[in-house]
């Protein structure tokens, strides 16, 4: 008997996300001027489950340290569902700098990410996907930039149109 699947009941977000920042207000334990960052590179909800997100760095957040997390060659299949050929998610700070002069970075990476049933995958996304955030302090004020990049997704092997907003 042959699995049914479901487009509605597994979502991968095989996008990245990164935040760099400095905090307005700190707990006790976090020095008043310091910066927080997190990068989480892959978020998958199965059915209406809570999110799971498997690699995060500097899950605390505050302050920002390094830290990278990651995983080669995911697969070819987890659970005979998902494969991905690379993941990382990184934090990278000088934190022996004093906080005006240091530049924290938060950056992500998923590289080729599919979803099967038995043999090719229903949903690809064929190549790199990968976001990057930092921040620099310019006069006294944070200075913030970011880059991403995008790939096609292919469904049961037909590629379509990528909509970023």
């Amino acid at each position: 008997m042959a699995r049914k699947f479901s487009p509605f009941g597994l979502l991968v977000a095989a996008t990245t996300a990164v935040a760099v920042g400095l905090p307005s207000a700190a707990s006790a334990a976090v020095p008043a001027n310091s910066w927080g960052c997190v990068a989480s590179s892959l978020r998958m909800t199965l059915f209406t489950s809570t999110p799971v997100e498997p690699l995060i760095a500097n899950q605390p957040q505050l302050p920002c340290a390094p830290q990278t997390e990651g995983i080669d060659n995911l697969g070819p299949q987890v659970g005979n569902v998902i494969g991905v050929d690379a993941v990382r998610a990184r934090t990278q700070v000088d934190n022996t700098l004093p906080v005006e002069s240091e530049t924290p970075e938060a950056d992500a990476t998923v590289v080729n990410v599919r979803v099967t049933n038995t043999g090719s995958p229903l949903l690809s996304l064929p190549g790199t996907i990968s976001s990057q955030a930092s921040v620099t302090c310019v006069a006294g004020t944070p200075k913030f930039s970011s880059s991403y990049s995008a790939v096609p997704i292919k469904i049961g092997g037909q590629t379509q149109a990528t909509l970023l907003t």
